[in-house]
């Protein structure tokens, strides 16, 4: 038999391509968000920085370095671990934007039988709107979230439960949020009338294998939850209802959504349970595996999975204890997002020429709605300010460093949003004597009483509400435990920060 010649090979390629739309937004997708840090002048070393999690893996394998003020979350901790930062991880963060698309413009094709509502929902969560893309940038977890939810949704749709099942797992062990979802495989089953499969509680043991974890890397088995209420206190943000995040998280939640989508997806979503419940639904395309679940089943699922986060963080909102944030809702304001660009296919549903076009123009102005250049600058301007936070101390490093190891500094104060990086630059043992700005200005810790000597590093504009050096170091003077005197050792080339000695005075 003749083998077959590249150019045969890559007809046989690109044929499977054109079956296969969703496949091919994922990847466009994924491409140009690796191809967008370069286009932008960002230093890839740069991108995703994980060193608080690196260290909390170190921890995992036996170290004993000071944390962060950053929750662990196990699956985010071994991947940092795996990956480490920079351009490898942002690769990653990269691939779950392409498995993101991908999944939307799936699961738009389930709900309305075209592939346009998730084309331009996908348009609109990472390309006309910043919030993802600026969490693409520094490494956060939010790209994960939704690439695992919105891809649970996916293999659901199409029967896949075991997928399903590890997948919601995954995401349980990245976020706290996702344990809400936790249910759904096994009440898809009873929904489905399916036989019972133990592998469907696999997300329920996500909180154990957390506190497990936690107290493996930490000695505490609930260090996860008292670093949650600490963070509050540490941060001085207000969690009594009425204020501070608590009535800001719908608008942080707008800041993916927009106020259009936010609306119509609603809408969206109770005309499409309300098709599903009719005698006959949108039927799948030929091009789909048929599914032996009612049509009413995988609406009722999407729309626990949109509505059981939210739930569950305004309830425990109510408490007071824990920071709530819109940006830890994403998948769900993603979904509306889909919704709202389907609404218009499911309200103009049909096989005439003009009824498509209508559908489409709708779905796109919905889309078009949401376009903010002020929001796409803002991720831009936040990723370049980043990357010259993640190079500023680097003139002081080494005089810092010989400071604390000659020992004269009995404690060293530093930038919270930079505590990982004098963690590292320190070492293990030396790290203990890390204290934050932050932590002093809201006295979730102090200076020891015992402390003689002491060497603050700073850089102008690297906190809350970004205070000038001046305003910094009297608030570290107001709490040291005796009398004490400044003195500068290395200032920044640019002048906004640098290293100081703090001596007490007898």
């Amino acid at each position: 038999m003749r083998p077959e010649g590249s150019s045969g090979i890559t007809r046989r390629v690109i044929g499977r391509l054109a079956r296969r739309p969703e496949v091919v937004a994922g990847v466009v997708s994924g491409a140009l968000y690796l191809w967008l840090p370069a286009v932008l002048g960002l230093d890839y070393r740069l991108l995703a920085p994980k060193q608080p999690y690196q260290l909390m893996w170190l921890n995992l394998l036996g170290a004993h370095y000071r944390l962060q003020l950053e929750t662990p979350k196990p699956l985010m901790v071994v991947l940092s671990g795996l990956f480490g930062s920079g351009v490898v991880f942002y690769v990653l963060i990269c691939a779950m934007v392409g498995l993101a698309v991908a999944a939307l413009v799936r699961l738009g094709r389930t709900i309305t039988g075209s592939y346009w509502p998730g084309l331009t929902a996908a348009a609109t969560v990472f390309a006309f709107r910043g919030g993802l893309m600026r969490w693409a940038f520094v490494g956060g977890t939010e790209p994960f979230h939704v690439a695992l939810v919105l891809s649970a949704l996916v293999a659901l749709a199409g029967g896949r439960l075991r997928l399903a099942t590890f997948i919601v797992f995954a995401a349980c062990l990245l976020r706290p949020e996702a344990w809400p979802l936790a249910p759904i495989p096994l009440l898809w089953i009873y929904l489905a009338r399916r036989r019972f499969n133990l592998l469907s509680l696999l997300p329920f043991s996500a909180p154990l294998i957390w506190v497990v974890f936690d107290q493996a890397m930490t000695g505490d088995w609930l260090y996860s939850l008292h670093l949650t209420s600490y963070y509050r206190v540490a941060s001085g943000i207000s969690t009594k209802i009425g204020g501070g995040f608590w009535t800001g998280m719908p608008a942080e939640i707008i800041d993916v959504t927009g106020a259009v989508p936010l609306l119509v997806g609603l809408i969206g979503l109770g005309v499409w349970v309300r098709r599903c419940a009719r005698p006959h639904p949108v039927q799948q395309s030929s091009t789909e595996k048929r599914s032996d679940y009612p049509a009413w089943l995988l609406a009722a699922i999407v729309a626990l999975a949109l509505l059981l986060p939210i739930a569950a963080s305004w309830v425990i909102s109510l408490f007071g204890r824990v920071v709530q944030m819109g940006r830890f809702q994403y998948p769900s304001a993603v979904l509306l997002v889909l919704l709202s660009t389907s609404a218009p296919f499911l309200f103009f549903s049909g096989r005439a020429p003009r009824r498509f076009v209508l559908a489409l123009g709708l779905s796109a102005a919905v889309a078009l709605s949401t376009l903010s250049p002020q929001e796409l600058a803002r991720a831009v301007r936040i990723a370049r300010r980043d990357k010259v936070r993640a190079a500023a101390y680097a003139p002081i490093a080494d005089a810092l460093k010989h400071l604390v190891e000659s020992g004269n500094a009995d404690v060293t104060v530093v930038s919270a949003r930079r505590l990982d990086y004098f963690t590292m630059l320190l070492g293990q043992s030396y790290s203990w004597k890390l204290r934050s700005v932050r932590e002093l200005t809201y006295g979730t810790d102090s200076i020891p009483a015992a402390a003689r000597s002491g060497a603050l590093a700073f850089y102008d504009g690297d906190e809350i509400n970004e205070p000038s050096t001046d305003s910094v170091i009297s608030r570290v003077l107001r709490v040291w435990p005796t009398k004490a005197v400044v003195q500068p050792v290395k200032l920044l080339p640019d002048g906004h920060g640098g290293l100081w000695t703090i001596q007490s005075v007898r």
